[in-house]
């Protein structure tokens, strides 16, 4: 009797011991995949949480273990709106492919969400929610559409701009021709101050089409080694605009020691910079002008931080200026398209980078909030030295 117990308890701890066994390799699978996972209870309480998506909000699996999904992950204080897994509980069908977009880290990611019924004696007992990232897909399928953009437009509008500048030369020629000789042409100096505004429309009128044949033409990129903190002071430098002066300005490198220098066509990438501080002190203006409107404290800033992540070496644009309507955001890439005021830019500044960036190998994005908006360009550190085109 006491052989025959021996013998099932042997048989019995085998078995427990595999079963524990199986139990700690699912549990490993479960943390160690790359997606997001959360199983919840009919309670939305959180029962299990991968170590993936603890970490994506930067929380310990124990820590959010017992609390409500929209608590412990997104420190709400209810049930997101349209959450489908009140109703998955009732229907028992999943839902697929459920794309979100939630702000981490202070960056706003793109996902996919999917919902899963967990199904026990055909009753839902729990649903498994499933995140996965898909910001860097999102990111190059806008920068495909912005290019595919940039090709169409590049080629109608080289054509229109050389058919311009040709009567807009006669025009600025004759118009000089009247000014060095008034008395022949019998101009008094109202007719000298209209003809002075003509010349002036002439020249801004020729300022956008050299823009444009620059935005559509070829162009010729000298690739090598350059300091990107000295383009960034440089960048700085060169910008005149007025009450520049009274906006908070600086520049935070990040791992110094590892970040040294690029190889780059150091004038595009010196114009891609201005462009987007130009743009960002005249948002930074504009609210200066709201606020004091509205006799409130305001001290505006731009920040320029300098890092490196992986392969690429990321610049990022920050100020706190009007920022960028939600409406906006989808355009502001788009040739001509501006929110500034008549007469104050021609639209083709942030086309004009996107496209300085793209050539590079690099991508340019944006976040933007009404208190915060951040330009972010990325580059490739081991651009070819040879990559002269």
């Amino acid at each position: 009797m006491n052989e025959f117990y021996q013998i099932n308890l042997i048989k019995d701890q085998s078995s427990y011991d595999k079963i524990l066994n199986a139990k700690h390799q699912l549990e490993m699978i479960f943390d160690l995949h790359q997606e997001g996972l959360v199983l919840l209870n009919r309670e939305l309480k959180i029962i299990r949480i991968n170590k993936t998506m603890a970490g994506w909000v930067g929380q310990r699996p124990a820590d959010v273990v017992g609390k409500t999904c929209y608590q412990g992950l997104w420190t709400l204080p209810r049930p997101c709106t349209f959450c489908p897994v009140n109703n998955i509980f009732t229907t028992g069908e999943a839902v697929h492919g459920i794309e979100e977009t939630l702000e981490i880290d202070g960056q706003q990611t793109f996902w996919s969400i999917s919902y899963l019924p967990v199904v026990e004696n055909g009753r839902v007992e729990m649903v498994m929610e499933r995140y996965r990232d898909i910001t860097e897909e999102k990111k190059f399928f806008e920068m495909q559409i912005r290019t595919e953009k940039l090709i169409s437009l590049g080629m109608m509008v080289a054509g229109v701009a050389h058919e311009i500048m040709n009567p807009l030369s006669g025009i600025s020629g004759i118009a000089n021709n009247m000014l060095n000789m008034p008395e022949r042409y019998g101009i008094n100096e109202t007719g000298q101050d209209r003809i002075h505004t003509i010349l002036d429309s002439t020249t801004r009128m020729r300022t956008i089409l050299t823009d444009l044949l620059n935005f559509s033409g070829p162009k010729q990129y000298t690739m090598k080694k350059a300091d990107l903190r000295q383009l960034i002071e440089k960048a700085f430098s060169i910008i005149h605009l007025k009450g520049f002066k009274d906006i908070e300005t600086s520049i935070h490198i990040e791992d110094e020691d590892n970040i040294t220098e690029i190889m780059c066509d150091s004038e595009k990438i010196l114009i891609s910079l201005d462009n987007l501080i130009h743009n960002a002190a005249y948002s930074v203006m504009e609210k200066a002008k709201q606020q004091k409107r509205e006799n409130n404290e305001y001290q505006g800033y731009i920040n320029v931080t300098l890092k490196k992540r992986d392969k690429k070496l990321i610049i990022l644009v920050t100020d706190n200026g009007m920022g960028i309507f939600k409406s906006d955001m989808p355009r502001i890439f788009d040739p001509f398209f501006t929110t500034k005021s008549p007469g104050e830019g021609t639209g083709l500044g942030l086309s004009i980078t996107n496209q300085i960036i793209i050539e590079h190998q690099g991508a340019l994005f944006v976040n933007s909030s009404p208190v915060k908006t951040v330009f972010t360009i990325e580059l490739p550190i081991d651009l070819s030295e040879e990559k002269n085109r």
